[in-house]
C-alpha cells in the first residue's frame, strides 16, 4: 500500500505534473507522481501551519478523507458552535 494519498506532485507552477504528460488517465498515475505519507505517522499528534488562503481547510479534509479510507482511524472533528452566526 503506498499510504495516504494527499495529492500530486507538481511543477514550479503548481501544476500537476501527471496531467501534463501523454495521455493522462484519471487513477493510472504511478505512485512517483503522488505525495504520499504512511498512515502510521499520523499516530500521534500533527499540526498544519501555513498563511491565510493557502488551503488548509482543504489539506486537512483530504488528510482526514485518507486517513478513514486506509486506516482503520477513528476521526472525532469538533466544531465551535459560537462560530455559526
Amino acid at each position: 500500500m503506498r499510504g495516504l494519498v494527499l495529492g500530486w506532485k507538481v511543477t514550479q507552477m503548481l501544476e500537476p505534473k501527471y496531467w501534463l504528460g501523454d495521455a493522462p488517465k484519471a487513477g493510472r498515475q504511478p505512485d512517483s507522481e503522488l505525495v504520499s505519507v504512511p498512515g502510521e505517522d499520523f499516530a500521534t499528534h500533527s499540526v498544519i501551519v501555513a498563511q491565510s488562503g493557502s488551503g488548509k481547510s482543504y489539506f486537512l479534509g483530504r488528510l482526514i478523507e485518507e486517513l478513514l479510507v486506509r486506516t482503520k482511524a477513528k476521526c472525532l472533528v469538533p466544531c465551535n458552535p459560537y462560530s455559526f452566526g
